[in-house]
């Protein structure tokens, strides 16, 4: 399961439908729906593949975000699943910590690549791939509008 930042994984992008999304994983394990204030998300887990998939409201219901925790995994040539919270700091020197560690877990950003990592008991657990997003207009920058950036 290649990380292809920006855009996703192997070839599930990151802008697909909610069907083009269910035809390419062959359905889910598991489904919720979160909600907040106004914002809502249907979330799909498919557990034999180590992936969850995020569709949010704000978006459309596209795929927004991609989490995987498949021993698969590959960046960059590197696998980080499993990996401990020292070898992950030193494989990417330029990651960030969020600005509320806790004691049993913590999430770290490679802004730059729009990763995070996600940390529990000192062990790399998931790694989500997030979109590009235009700061200056706050929109989503969906794969299709990337080919010629990246």
């Amino acid at each position: 399961m290649i990380i292809k930042p920006f855009i996703g994984i192997d070839d599930l992008r990151l802008g697909s439908t909610m069907k083009q999304a269910f035809d390419y994983i062959g359905g889910y394990d598991e489904h919720r729906t979160w909600a907040y204030d106004i914002y809502t998300s249907q979330i799909w887990k498919h557990k034999e593949l180590g992936i969850e998939l995020v569709f949010y409201n704000m978006d459309g219901y596209h795929l927004s975000q991609i989490s995987t925790s498949s021993p698969k995994t590959e960046f960059k040539g590197i696998n980080p699943i499993g990996k401990s919270e020292q070898e992950l700091l030193a494989l990417f020197p330029s990651i960030r910590t969020s600005d509320n560690p806790g004691d049993y877990s913590k999430s770290y950003y490679l802004d730059k690549w729009g990763l995070s990592f996600s940390v529990i008991e000192g062990k790399v657990e998931s790694v989500t791939i997030f979109p590009l997003y235009d700061e200056n207009a706050g929109d989503v920058r969906w794969p299709s509008h990337l080919a010629h950036h990246l």
